[in-house]
């Protein structure tokens, strides 16, 4: 698990030049900026096959052939455009493109004033969409393309994604490890799912809340917490949908089963801390439960006890 970079500037004046290598073909790439400056960062998949990248372009225009992947593009900076089929998209910063399988697109990407262009996107393989584990975000169909402006649900997951480049980045990153970018990848799956469209149209009428299938969720979370599961995985096993299991969980316990199964993982978390066993760190102690935000999980931390986790685990090493 690791960060790769690819630098694809300067076309002009290298014989050994290629456009990036992440789509099915490429039929033409040109840049619209005499300074021809392309870097891609590339983050390899975990078990549940998506691949993260981050785009940054002096501008450019390609011509591409997508056969069977279904790609998100959010960016930061500078302007995105998207032709296809006769239709035509463009986004900025804040907001979200994403395309199915699609025989051929022509993509434009225009720098800002003040930054050059660049996004961070999410490559989804086919394979996924039947992968025993659901990865959530199903993908598109073929020749679809969806648009989403700014939203409270894009502003996260572009966070959490920055969140995990700089890790990468990092002189000394703590998500390389193949548990800890496990945890990670489920959760862009599940910030994806709030994000893509279901496919359907229909308004879905689910049961009221329903004990069995809370002490079945709550099961399965016991006796699985520590792995990377979303709340997909849980409606899934608990026989409901996940809107019907957000309802159940908001009638009983006030929360939903996103923050459920963060209280149990903290719960966990603590205890881990409090034996205060040689070796304990903060870090692993997060890792271990199935959280991958350490500064958020600080904060939760924090706020469930009282105290930071740190000092529980300087506390336990005190005791004799």
């Amino acid at each position: 698990m690791g960060l790769i970079e690819g630098d694809h500037s300067r076309r002009s004046q290298r014989i050994d030049w290629s456009p990036p290598n992440i789509f099915s073909s490429v039929e033409r790439f040109d840049f619209t900026n005499p300074i021809e400056h392309l870097k891609v960062c590339t983050i390899s998949p975990g078990p549940r096959g998506l691949r993260l990248f981050e785009f940054v372009s002096s501008g450019h225009v390609s011509v591409t052939t997508e056969e069977n992947r279904t790609a998100l593009i959010l960016p930061t900076s500078g302007r995105l455009e998207v032709q296809m089929k006769g239709q035509r998209e463009t986004t900025a910063h804040g907001g979200l493109l994403a395309f199915g399988p699609i025989r051929r697109k022509t993509t434009t990407v225009a720098p800002s004033n003040s930054a050059p262009y660049r996004s961070l996107s999410i490559v989804i393989p086919r394979r996924n969409i039947t992968n025993t584990r659901d990865v959530q975000a199903q993908g598109l169909g073929s020749d679809t393309c969806f648009h989403s402006n700014a939203s409270t649900e894009l502003g996260s997951l572009i966070v959490f994604l920055e969140y995990v480049f700089c890790d990468f980045k990092s002189a000394r990153p703590v998500l390389t490890t193949p548990r800890a970018f496990a945890a990670a990848e489920a959760l862009v799956a599940e910030y994806m799912a709030h994000v893509l469209p279901t496919g359907s149209t229909k308004s879905e009428s689910f049961p009221k809340a329903s004990k069995k299938i809370f002490d079945l969720a709550r099961e399965y979370i016991a006796a699985h917490y520590h792995e990377p599961i979303t709340v997909a995985e849980v409606a899934k096993a608990s026989g409901t949908s996940v809107r019907s299991l957000q309802s159940t969980f908001k009638a009983l316990t006030g929360m939903s089963p996103r923050q459920f199964l963060t209280d149990i993982r903290l719960d966990h978390a603590r205890a881990l801390l409090e034996r205060g066993l040689p070796g304990t760190t903060v870090t692993n102690a997060a890792f271990e439960v199935g959280l991958c935000h350490l500064g958020r999980f600080s904060r939760a931390y924090q706020h469930a006890f009282g105290e930071l986790p740190s000092t529980t685990l300087k506390q336990a090493q005190l005791m004799p």
